[in-house]
This record gives C-alpha cells, sequence and structure tokens, in this order.
C-alpha cells in the first residue's frame, strides 16, 4: 500500500481507498481493457468484414444483376400489333406461303427464359412460344418461334427480336442467328406495343 495525494483536497491518502477520508471526494476505478476483450472485439470486427464483404459481393454480383436481368425481361411483356412487314425478299420456299399474324402477345407463361442471363448465356432451347437469351454485347433479345409468328407454319426455326421503346422488331445478325441461311436477310418485320 503505497500513500498519493488526494486531488481534491491534497492531504495523504491509501492508493487503495475508494474516498478520500479527509474530504470524502469518490474516485472512480479506472476500466481496464484486458487482453481478452481486445481479442474479442478484434475478432468481432473480422467477423463483421467477411459478412459485409461476401454479402456485398453476393449482392452486387448476383442480386442486382438478376434484378436488372428480370426488369429487362418484362418491358418485352405485352400485346403487339404488327405496323411494318417486308417479306418481298424472303427466299426460302418453306416460308413463302406463311403469312405474318397481326397480333402477338409476349408474356411470364409463354415465354422461356434460357438460364438466369446473368451467368449464362443460352439460344433458346424452346420448341414454340418466345425465349429470352443474352448477347454480351448486343444485350437481351427474344426469339420467337415460327408457329408464334406465322400462320399456318410449323417450322421450329427462330428469329430474333430487339425492342427499342414500344417497337419489337426483328433483327438480322446473320452470324448469330444464321437468319441469311434461311432467307431472311433483308426481312422487316415490327410490331407496335399497344
Amino acid at each position: 500500500m503505497a500513500l498519493i495525494k488526494c486531488i481534491e483536497c491534497g492531504k495523504d491518502i491509501s492508493d487503495t481507498v475508494k474516498s478520500c477520508p479527509h474530504c470524502g471526494y469518490i474516485y472512480k476505478e479506472e476500466k481496464k481493457i484486458t487482453t481478452g476483450k481486445v481479442v474479442l472485439i478484434v475478432a468481432i470486427m473480422i467477423i463483421v468484414a467477411i459478412i459485409l464483404f461476401f454479402g456485398g459481393t453476393y449482392l452486387f454480383f448476383d442480386v442486382l444483376p438478376k434484378v436488372f436481368v428480370d426488369a429487362e425481361v418484362k418491358s418485352f411483356y405485352g400485346n403487339y400489333e404488327l405496323v411494318e412487314s417486308d417479306l418481298s425478299n424472303l427466299k426460302d420456299t418453306r416460308f413463302e406461303n406463311c403469312i405474318l399474324k397481326k397480333e402477338i402477345t409476349i408474356n411470364e407463361k409463354n415465354s422461356f427464359k434460357d438460364g438466369d442471363l446473368v451467368n449464362s448465356i443460352g439460344y433458346g432451347n424452346f420448341e414454340s412460344g418466345y425465349g429470352f437469351t443474352k448477347d454480351d454485347k448486343l444485350g437481351i433479345f427474344v426469339l420467337i418461334s415460327m408457329d408464334q409468328l406465322f400462320d399456318s407454319c410449323d417450322d421450329n426455326f427462330k428469329l430474333e427480336f430487339d425492342k427499342d421503346k414500344d417497337y419489337l422488331y426483328f433483327v438480322d445478325r446473320y452470324n448469330a442467328s444464321y437468319a441469311g441461311v434461311f432467307g431472311f436477310e433483308k426481312v422487316t418485320i415490327k410490331y407496335k406495343l399497344k
């Protein structure tokens, strides 16, 4: 036990007392941070950092891209009416008697999404209807099967359509879709959202 001066009255007191016996000044006990507490705090901070890192990675590279893709796919949904068509350059005789439908409807029930369109790229693994797929450079587009696009046409060939505001239009990418092989090189098909 050592003697120290009271910080209030200046008289000698023991260093173990909680209050000065002369003036009554109360000494607050200093809280000491132990090594165990430091280790616990550091461990909690590391765990929180790991959770934030992996949670943020999952959010930004998995959840948000899928949300944006789903929103883009849904932007194609709707009822469309034919506003422009030119099939005069159609060369393949299989399609020469096919007549374009005046109206088409794309919705969640009649369309097929190939993979999640974020981590996978597909080319419409569906037989009939509408299939959404993606090109890394060109973005998301819809493949429309011939039976949905033409009256009395049973071919399983599919045409690629892009969307620009309220319009759905056929795009001949030739190398991507091989539409040129089937005589669709200079064909115009354009639908407007009703």
